[in-house]
C-alpha cells in the first residue's frame, strides 16, 4: 500500500480523538519479530499474533516521512502502531493502531478509546 496524505490525515484524526486535543505529533513504530528478527512498519507483515506478543519496538518514523512510502502488505492488510506526543517536550501521551485492508481503513483503536473508527466515520 502506498501511504498517502489521506492515510496520514486518518492517523492524525484518530490521534486527536484519542488524546482529545488538536496539537499532536505522531510517529509510526517499526517493530521486529523476536523469533524471526524480521522488522517492518506493518505489524501484519511480521506477526500473526493478534496481541503482537512476538514483536517488540525497533524504531520510529515521523508520520510526515511516511507519505509516499510503499508499505509491505500481507494479504492486503497493513497494521501500524502510532505513538502520540504532546507539547514541546514531546511527552508520550498515548498510542493508536490503525488497520487498512486493500487501502481502506477498517479499524482504529487507541490505548483508551477502543472504537475510534466509528467516531472517524460519524
Amino acid at each position: 500500500m502506498k501511504f498517502t496524505r489521506k492515510h496520514a490525515n486518518q492517523v492524525r484524526a484518530a490521534a486527536r480523538i484519542e488524546v482529545k486535543t488538536n496539537r499532536v505529533s505522531v510517529e509510526a513504530g517499526t517493530r521486529f519479530n523476536i523469533n524471526t528478527c524480521k522488522n517492518s512498519i506493518n505489524i501484519a507483515a511480521i506477526s500473526d499474533d493478534p496481541e503482537w506478543n512476538d514483536t517488540d519496538l525497533d524504531d520510529y518514523r515521523d508520520l510526515k516521512d511516511l507519505i509516499g512510502t510503499e508499505i509491505e502488505e500481507k494479504d492486503g492488510k497493513v497494521h501500524i502502531d502510532f505513538y502520540i506526543y504532546l507539547g514541546p517536550d514531546r511527552e508520550l501521551e498515548s498510542n493508536v493502531d490503525l488497520i487498512w485492508q486493500d487501502g481502506k481503513l477498517v479499524a482504529a483503536n487507541g490505548t483508551t478509546n477502543k472504537n475510534i473508527l466509528s467516531q472517524l466515520e460519524g
